[in-house]
């Protein structure tokens, strides 16, 4: 039987045809779904949005909104309670999902993929509905979580 011998590109390498500086926005309003790119395009994106990390913006202005019978808004505090997943986009005044956007794919869409993904969430009278995102431990948010961990963790190298 012959051997084939096949050689793979690098995962980490860039395709050449992509223009970083208008592919990767840091504003995750004005984001190309992660779905609309190649397949051998996907990780290297990801990566690249990785190296950035989330867009947490503190000292913006964070227009308020009438809920109810009150000005509401975003609470950059939030940054802190959340962590590393939660994002702020100043173009859409609406909150993201750092880690879903990267890695949720359309058809899981339970657990806020429409408002945490596509949308943007901007009902900031409800604060519970972050801690709803995040679910319990197997939940898809947690599984996007440790998906980012492990594309980081890949590059790494044992000797």
């Amino acid at each position: 039987m012959d051997r084939f011998v096949v050689k793979r590109k690098s995962p980490s390498a860039p395709p050449p045809d992509m223009n970083w500086e208008e592919e990767i926005q840091f504003d995750p309003g004005k984001r190309k779904n992660i779905e609309k790119y190649r397949a051998n395009q996907k990780d290297v994106v990801r990566r690249k949005y990785l190296q950035n990390g989330p867009c947490q913006p503190r000292t913006c202005d964070f227009p308020p909104r009438l809920i109810g019978d009150r000005n509401r808004r975003f609470n950059p505090a939030w940054f802190d309670e959340y962590g590393s997943w939660l994002e702020y986009s100043e173009s859409k005044d609406k909150a993201y999902c750092f880690c879903c956007f990267l890695f949720r794919s359309r058809d899981k869409k339970e657990a806020g993929y429409d408002a945490f993904v596509v949308e943007g969430w901007n009902s900031w009278s409800k604060k519970f509905r972050l801690t709803d995102h995040v679910g319990g431990i197997d939940s898809v948010h947690n599984q996007a979580m440790k998906d980012c961990d492990a594309l980081l963790k890949h590059d790494l190298c044992i000797l």
